[in-house]
């Protein structure tokens, strides 16, 4: 470490102390003191011109951005209510497989009067309101979650109604 210290001492002292230019500037800056030979400015003859210019491009920014995003408001919701259409077709599949393999459908026709039929129920036409409004505003994912979670709330009330109905028999 000293001698990387000495060796960077050695090179500063070995620095000259003053640096000399190639050459001599100042006899050209005289001649230019005493001539007055200064850079004219550039002339401003089309400033009138590139004002207009500067002001038709931020109205045409501004009238473009206006319309697009008008037109970006107006969202497309085919997208959204295919999903819908096919999230509703993938849960009466799951029902009909739990249907399939246990009773449900003979519970809930028939022993209405408990309260898990009540609930499964309920659950069903809370479902049904929840996919109407979505039907209306397939962009809300407060309302998305709401119906899924509605639906995955009916598709464990079956299959505790299955389990009660099969520890019955």
């Amino acid at each position: 470490m000293n001698e990387s210290k000495a060796a960077l001492q050695n090179a500063i002292n070995d620095m000259p102390n003053q640096l000399q230019p190639q050459t001599d500037l100042w006899p050209a800056i005289e001649r230019q003191l005493v001539t007055g030979a200064v850079q004219p400015e550039p002339q401003r003859s089309n400033t009138a011109w590139r004002n207009i210019a500067i002001a038709a491009s931020l109205a045409l920014v501004s009238v473009l951005s206006f319309v697009g995003g008008q037109h970006m408001s107006k969202p497309d919701n085919s997208q959204s209510l295919a999903l819908l259409h096919l999230l509703e077709q993938q849960h009466q599949q799951q029902l009909a497989m739990q249907t399939r393999v246990g009773f449900s459908a003979k519970l809930t026709a028939s022993d209405n009067a408990t309260a898990l039929s009540q609930g499964i129920n309920e659950v069903r036409q809370g479902a049904k309101t929840v996919l109407a409004q979505l039907q209306q505003d397939p962009n809300n994912l407060e309302l998305l979650q709401l119906w899924l979670w509605l639906q995955q709330r009916e598709l464990e009330l079956v299959n505790q109604a299955q389990s009660s109905a099969f520890n019955r028999i």
